[in-house]
């Protein structure tokens, strides 16, 4: 529990000194009209953003990343199966008709309580054996 403490709370202090930093921008763009750094800001805003989605996955137990990179990853399986089914290498393989669990690699992952909780890999989307 201690560790876990510990490394909400390093992850706070590097968001809030991100944030602390995007306002220091706006002082001096408001101070000196000429002041530009595209480069920093670009990365500014991408961090600020992972910082909110972690700050909401926190909160609300609600992360869009984690949903997002889920999709990609269902969508690049889909077509890897596709791909494999046409090359000749798989049989057609409805997406809905896997199960899962069977034949799959699972992971320890442990959840709010503590609880260590098995899930296979790729949990989230379909299970696609490759």
């Amino acid at each position: 529990m201690s560790r876990e403490l510990g490394v909400l709370f390093y992850i706070m202090a590097l968001g809030g000194y991100r944030v602390f930093y995007a306002f220091n921008w706006m002082y001096k763009v408001a101070m000196d009209p000429t002041y530009s750094d595209p480069q920093s800001w670009l990365s500014g805003i991408i961090e600020i953003l992972f910082f909110s989605d972690f700050l909401s996955y926190q909160v609300t137990g609600f992360s869009i990343l984690k949903n997002a990179v889920l999709n990609v990853d269902d969508g690049v399986n889909e077509v890897v199966l596709k791909a494999q089914v046409k090359v000749g290498l798989k049989q057609e393989v409805e997406m809905n008709s896997i199960i899962p669990g069977e034949g799959q690699e699972f992971r320890q992952r442990r959840r709010g309580g503590g609880e260590d909780e098995a899930e296979p890999l790729g949990a989230g989307g379909s299970m696609l054996p490759i």
